[in-house]
């Protein structure tokens, strides 16, 4: 990739700079989660800083409360696969809700 991205910012056109730029910040999106794997880092400050400031409240918000919810229903079911998951994937929007304005429930 690192590769491909040096041969697209060595041309200066207008469309190879575009590319560079969406590539680069990409690239910044790219994050490793706690047990080590590579993530598509969606709640990260890329996605914070383009973000609207009612983004939290709208949409981090009522996904956060379905994460919770489903972690509930899973444990509940006694799926042992599915509940370490929803914990991964817990742990994750927790360690991103405040930039979004979106209290951790501790419950």
């Amino acid at each position: 990739m690192n590769a491909a991205l040096a041969n697209v910012e060595r041309q200066t056109t207008p469309v190879s700079k575009a590319i560079t730029a969406i590539v680069k910040k990409t690239m910044q999106m790219i994050a490793t989660d706690t047990d080590g794997q590579k993530i598509l880092d969606y709640l990260g400050p890329v996605v914070v800083e383009h973000g609207r400031p009612d983004h939290g409240k709208l949409l981090i918000q009522p996904a956060y409360n379905f994460v919770i919810a489903e972690e509930k229903r899973i444990l509940a079911k006694g799926d042992p696969e599915l509940i370490g998951r929803y914990v991964l994937l817990r742990n994750y929007f927790e360690s991103r809700l405040a930039p979004w304005g979106v209290e951790v429930k501790r419950d």
